[in-house]
């Protein structure tokens, strides 16, 4: 289970209200998801399947916000409220984009470095997805990183799997800029079919992982904010 939320806009007093306009597509619980909701200023994505909790199962969850070109988190790995209302988290918020995402994980299984979204430089990231075997090309995923990249793989979710195959996929002189804090936002300096290209070569890579591995094709969708 996990949803993602997002928006980009030029008026960071509007911000706030944009979460109130779809609060209930917003609202999460341990035993439900309802339908997803699109607009052209905000997306959120829910996945399609019904879920029953077990006793060990919680909800996690994680913002990534823009202000003044600055990039700020609140994550929380761990979140005893449900149902939970992602909207209450987001409404004081004054940003011109946003990245958000909650998620069903084991008690335990995340720490706040490892809670989506997560950061590299001014990048954001999420994934839409899971699979109970990722554990098994995280090793294959790890060697084929660069060393400056391997340090920042500390776990073993789709996220972090899939966000640190996009990093090694990119120009290496813009990803060098995009790891600077003091830069503007990587998006004002990575072009757009670059971004595309190790998106699709990021896709590639990690279902060539699972078909070394045996293992069905990973099912989910990669946010970049």
């Amino acid at each position: 289970m996990a949803l993602t939320f997002a928006f980009i806009g030029n008026r960071a007093d509007l911000g706030p209200l944009i979460p109130q306009a779809v609060e209930s597509s917003l609202t999460v619980t341990l035993n439900s998801i309802s339908s997803s909701h699109d607009s052209s200023d905000a997306a959120s994505t829910r996945d399609d399947a019904t879920v029953s909790a077990k006793s060990n199962d919680q909800l996690a969850w994680g913002v990534g916000f823009y202000q003044v070109d600055e990039v700020l988190l609140r994550r929380r790995p761990t979140e005893s409220r449900s149902p939970f209302r992602l909207a209450d988290e987001l409404r004081e918020l004054r940003c011109h984009a946003l990245l958000a995402h909650v998620c069903r994980t084991k008690s335990g299984s995340l720490r706040t470095e490892t809670t989506p979204p997560l950061r590299f430089g001014n990048l954001l990231f999420a994934c839409q997805g899971t699979s109970p075997h990722l554990g098994a090309i995280r090793t294959s995923v790890s060697d084929s990183l660069p060393d400056f990249l391997r340090s920042h793989l500390k776990g073993d979710t789709f996220t972090e799997l899939a966000g640190s195959i996009f990093l090694a996929e990119l120009p290496r002189p813009d990803l060098e800029r995009t790891s600077s804090r003091s830069s503007r936002p990587a998006f004002g300096m990575l072009e757009p079919e670059a971004i595309r290209a190790a998106l699709r070569r990021t896709f590639e890579r990690l279902d060539r992982f699972t078909e070394e591995t045996k293992l069905d094709r990973l099912n989910g969708g990669i946010w970049v904010h």
